[in-house]
């Protein structure tokens, strides 16, 4: 033998080490939120394992702990609103990134009669509250009512359309949309009904 690689180990060992390095990612992204924390979780019945237990809360509702540094509400930015629906979008990059803004009483109309679907991720950040539906013909479902900072994703399939109605009939929505798949849509102003 001369020592050599076969080309076919060398695509395992490369997938290999993508994987790993995906691998070490993920759990860099959970422990840096928190997510193997054990607080308030009992150990197993009969161990001796120490248990870590939840700080009660102090007057304002703030949970403290003795060895913990104290932050301020300054320094740590609360999260604005939630996922309202349709689970976490794709990972990759989004195929088109579009900041909008609704007028008052009217809505947007994302797509209808593409070919292919389509995934949106729609995000409030505006002051208002905006109603998120599915059409396809005559039919409408709703996907959502976001209030502001909430978000909500969908798939919307072949011929099916995304109206986004402003529900204030004075101030604008402000709104963050990430598409996947199918970009060739048509993008439109209506006015009236959600």
């Amino acid at each position: 033998m001369s020592g050599t690689v076969s080309e076919g180990t060398r695509t395992q060992a490369t997938t290999l080490l993508r994987a790993c390095g995906l691998l070490a990612i993920y759990l860099a992204m959970v422990l840096a939120k928190g997510g193997c924390s054990q607080k308030g979780v009992p150990g197993p019945a009969g161990s001796d394992a120490p248990t870590v237990e939840a700080a009660a809360p102090d007057s304002n509702g703030q949970t403290q702990s003795d060895d913990a540094p104290t932050e301020t509400a300054s320094e740590v930015p609360k999260r604005k609103g939630t996922r309202v629906t349709g689970g976490l979008p794709p990972i990759r990059r989004a195929d088109l990134i579009s900041g909008i803004t609704v007028p008052g009483g009217e809505r947007f109309i994302l797509g209808g009669g593409q070919p292919s679907s389509f995934y949106c991720d729609v995000e409030n950040q505006g002051e208002t509250e905006v109603m998120v539906t599915s059409t396809r013909g005559s039919g409408a479902s709703v996907v959502a009512r976001l209030k502001p900072g909430d978000s909500a994703s969908h798939r919307f399939q072949p011929t099916e359309a995304a109206v986004i109605a402003n529900l204030d009939s004075l101030e604008p929505a402000i709104l963050r949309l990430r598409v996947w798949g199918d970009t060739n849509l048509g993008m439109r102003y209506e006015p009236g009904r959600p």
